[in-house]
């Protein structure tokens, strides 16, 4: 039942992107005119009368139609467009840029926890930013010293790691948030997406840095570079 229910919001976005999408109209327009334009040359007699009045002013809308459709994609679909492009490329660098930034105090503070076969290089980043990479790094591990234990036991409210990383995380926020009010987003998927992200991270930085409060950080970094 699950399989079915995903399959079907899949289905119905896609639907609904179509039905939203200038270029779709515009298609029926056209198909819509050159049917009226074939109709009206494929009769070799038409009475003057109802039938020639209305094939002449159903041209009439459609050429109007595609005209402001030209006008409309020109004017608003273009700019619409480069002004999204643009906010998605700022917002997937700057994501990338604080994640690499967390990644650094992860190792620094995992590190000091006793992880050191763990290097702050960049290689070791580039790893971490991969799901698959990440997790062959962190998972498993059963002292204290190995494994993502490192990290946990090592952050604390004191760490200079720690206010990094509640700094990174507040940076995210606000680049979340300008995201949800100046990208037009095409479908309900991903503004619900980054609405529940933005929840997380007002939970994370509004919890208090204690026991709670580090263990609650630590299981959103984990979903976050672990999927």
């Amino acid at each position: 039942m699950t399989w079915g229910y995903q399959n079907f919001r899949k289905v119905r976005c896609v639907i609904e992107r179509i039905l939203r999408s200038v270029g779709f109209w515009f298609l029926v327009v056209l198909g819509a005119l050159t049917t009226v334009v074939w109709f009206d040359r494929s009769i070799p007699f038409q009475p003057d009368g109802w039938p020639k009045y209305i094939l002449s002013l159903s041209s009439s809308l459609l050429v109007s139609a595609i005209a402001s459709f030209l006008f409309y994609y020109l004017v608003v679909e273009i700019p619409e467009r480069r002004k999204r492009r643009f906010l998605k490329n700022n917002f997937s660098k700057m994501y990338i840029q604080i994640k690499r930034d967390i990644a650094y105090q992860i190792l620094h503070a995992s590190r000091r926890g006793g992880r050191i076969d763990l290097f702050a290089d960049n290689d070791t980043v580039l790893k971490m930013l991969t799901v698959v990479g990440f997790r062959d790094l962190f998972q498993g591990g059963h002292e204290a010293n190995e494994g993502w234990y490192a990290f946990e036991n090592e952050i604390t409210p004191e760490s200079w790691e720690y206010a990094e990383i509640a700094l990174s995380l507040r940076m995210l926020d606000r680049q979340v948030d300008y995201l949800l009010h100046n990208y037009n987003f095409s479908s309900s998927n991903p503004f619900e997406y980054f609405k529940q992200l933005q929840i997380v991270l007002l939970r994370v930085e509004s919890t208090v840095p204690d026991y709670d409060g580090v263990k609650a950080l630590s299981s959103f970094l984990w979903s976050m570079f672990g999927g």
